[in-house]
């Protein structure tokens, strides 16, 4: 669900959990941009350890470059990893998420599906580049630096450095 429909969805789900808890606290609604690197599952599990909520609505974000002939299987490749990461969550408990597979220019695919939709807080993983470079980018990576110039929410990056 993407746009006013995740959002109708995200308050008919606060209010349903609030209901049946009793609980004042309004879920938070948290993005995830899931990337194809090892550091993204690492920056994923941290996250699901220590930073996931059992009430979060989490939205699943994979953005993948288009405009080529490899369109076709690479957003089927974005579609099974997404769906491992939905394995993930579920054999963890969270029962609340929704998904957004993008085709585009990563951090604008991601940046833009924030937005849409309303989230609270984004997750990016960042990993320690190969090659050197600016001290910024060497700290963050370049695609959670670029995600945290244009974020319209609080942005945490997972380091996952070795």
């Amino acid at each position: 669900m993407r746009g006013e429909g995740l959002l109708d969805h995200y308050e008919r789900m606060s209010a349903l959990s609030l209901a049946s808890t009793g609980s004042t606290v309004t879920p938070r609604l948290v993005a995830f941009a899931i990337g194809t690197g090892e550091g993204s599952s690492r920056a994923f599990e941290w996250s699901c350890q220590n930073l996931f909520l059992a009430d979060d609505i989490i939205v699943l974000i994979h953005a993948y470059k288009g405009g080529s002939v490899f369109s076709g299987s690479r957003r089927a490749a974005g579609a099974r990893l997404i769906s491992r990461y939905e394995d993930i969550l579920n054999e963890r408990g969270f029962s609340c998420y929704r998904i957004d597979l993008q085709k585009g220019p990563v951090v604008g695919m991601i940046c833009e599906s924030v937005r849409g939709h309303g989230c609270d807080m984004c997750i990016v993983g960042g990993s320690l580049p190969g090659l050197p470079g600016t001290l910024k980018t060497a700290i963050f990576g370049s695609v959670s630096l670029d995600v945290a110039r244009s974020c319209s929410c609080p942005l945490v990056v997972v380091k996952t450095g070795r």
